[in-house]
């Protein structure tokens, strides 16, 4: 979609980057967010993880 814009309609100043860079900041914090869950599962569930396919005590 962006090859089809002229180079000239997106300024450094335009909305859209401000936008972009608010998701990205989204997407960071969720798969921080994420590891930390999965950090804390694993300390508190370590049956679960280290036998996935046998019974979980």
């Amino acid at each position: 979609m962006a090859a089809m814009m002229p180079r000239t309609a997106l300024s450094p100043s335009h909305p859209i980057w401000a936008m972009l860079h608010r998701v990205e900041q989204c997407r960071s914090r969720r798969q921080r967010v994420d590891a930390s869950t999965e950090a804390t599962e694993r300390r508190h569930h370590p049956f679960h993880w280290e036998a996935p396919g046998g019974d979980v005590g």
